[in-house]
């Protein structure tokens, strides 16, 4: 990481630094007239690598005909408006192959098009504490686990074994100038399947891979964070918040990360710092669920009292917060996720209850009830082309809800004027994949919208 280019001090030094008030134990139906003097910038630039995955092809059109002819998202932030680093160009060409392998009807998942499931299943993880976290690697070649005993296991899931760096002494003796040297600084010799990194003292509560798959970040228990290089299979930083962990996420540019702890604040750090840059103390409640907004502009951060908040990266201020009277009583948010685009958010409530949420409207668009309660926390992923939504169903199994069922729906709404949210819209699911015994821990999207999920057997 090239450390000259950029200075995370420009806007986010000691000066700026404040800790927004608390209003403890708040239940909002309406927006709070000071958070509607903040616009949600919720747009992605176009410009940016991290392009909406799924453009519309009118919308496209309806750019090309226009007088500048430049593509320009009128809703999303400036690219200066936070710091950020430089992007290795191995991640900006798999960011562009997926984008291009999205833009392919073929990959779509439709009717006449399910999805192709491969689950990876954990067996007798009761001997290690139980297995209280897990994340596959966005292009499917990593998997973490963390478990009760503090272990942490890596795997490899791709046919490349995980490479180890040479020896320090090794290093020195290479040219940093040839072009070789990004493959001559591993040893061919020393490649493993898996391996494991100990550290931690308590349950391991969150894993985040950094955007390079270079990088892993762990919460726990212990009331510590722990950034492992996977290269050396070492522990590199140890952050120390005031209190347990319960979620720690990187930014998908990396550098960034958020984490929630149970002294009821979000805080934004930076890997190069041991210290937050922003503490965010206003949510009222444990925050058990955290999502980066795909501009990173935004921290998402959804609890045990049912709210969802929006916190601006830049000012350290929440900007929204989200609740509607159909969702005040169902319970903790057990699952968060943005769409790609940055406009939605979906939400899975303890009692069972699927929300999706429309950030451009600032209201819950729909609701979608399921037979069972979500009584842990549950993962959601959206297809490359956002059209789709993935969540482990309450139980055993995945299931799959269509957007573009919920946006015309959502439309059809409007056009009749309904001021609330629509309940269990007709073909908003989709496909059900049901499992007998295993519950579903994560799951993930490959470029070719392949879903690649992981369970964990009778837990």
């Amino acid at each position: 990481m090239d450390e000259t280019s950029f200075s995370p001090a420009k806007i986010l030094d000691d000066s700026s630094f404040a800790v927004p008030s608390t209003s403890a134990g708040r239940q909002i139906f309406a927006t709070p007239a000071q958070e509607k003097k903040h616009r949600i910038l919720y747009g992605v630039s176009r410009d940016d690598y991290l392009t909406a995955f799924a453009a519309d092809k009118k919308r496209l059109k309806l750019e090309k005909s226009s007088k500048d002819g430049k593509r320009k998202e009128t809703n999303a932030p400036s690219l200066d408006r936070i710091p950020m680093p430089n992007l290795p160009e191995n991640v900006k060409v798999e960011y562009r192959a997926s984008m291009k392998d999205a833009q392919q009807r073929k990959y779509r998942i439709s009717h006449e098009n399910p999805p192709s499931v491969c689950l990876y299943t954990l067996l007798n993880s009761q001997g290690d504490g139980g297995l209280c976290s897990a994340t596959i690697a966005d292009n499917a070649s990593l998997l973490a686990l963390g478990y009760g005993s503090s272990n942490i296991q890596i795997n490899a899931l791709a046919a490349e074994n995980l490479r180890m760096l040479k020896e320090a002494k090794e290093l020195e003796e290479l040219d940093n100038e040839m072009e070789e040297f990004n493959e001559e600084m591993f040893d061919e010799n020393n490649k493993q399947k898996s391996f494991s990194l100990l550290g931690h003292s308590g349950p391991v509560h969150s894993l985040s891979f950094s955007c390079e798959k270079r990088l892993l970040l762990s919460a726990s228990r212990d009331a510590t964070i722990r950034l492992w290089g996977l290269e050396m299979q070492r522990n590199l930083v140890i952050y120390r918040p005031m209190a347990p962990v319960w979620k720690a996420i990187f930014c998908n540019r990396g550098y960034y990360f958020a984490a929630s702890t149970a002294d009821q604040c979000v805080s934004l750090w930076t890997t190069d710092r041991i210290k937050p840059l922003r503490i965010f103390a206003d949510a009222g409640d444990d925050v058990t669920e955290l999502e980066f907004h795909p501009n990173c502009n935004y921290i998402i951060g959804g609890g045990d009292n049912a709210l969802i908040h929006v916190w601006d990266v830049l000012t350290g201020t929440c900007v929204r917060t989200l609740s509607d009277q159909i969702v005040a009583d169902r319970g903790t948010i057990r699952g968060l996720k943005s769409s790609p685009c940055g406009r939605y958010l979906v939400a899975a409530y303890e009692a069972g209850t699927i929300g999706v949420w429309d950030l451009a409207q600032q209201r819950l668009l729909l609701t979608y009830d399921c037979d069972d309660s979500f009584e842990f926390n549950t993962p959601i992923q959206f297809s490359r082309d956002a059209s789709i939504v993935a969540i482990g169903t309450p139980q055993h199994g995945l299931s799959f809800f269509s957007m573009e069922a919920a946006s015309s729906a959502a439309h059809s709404a409007a056009q009749q004027q309904m001021p609330h949210p629509i309940v269990n819209p007709s073909g908003f699911g989709q496909f059900v994949y049901p499992t007998k015994r295993t519950n579903i821990v994560d799951v993930n999207f490959t470029r070719k919208n392949i879903v690649i999920a992981l369970g964990v057997f009778e837990q």
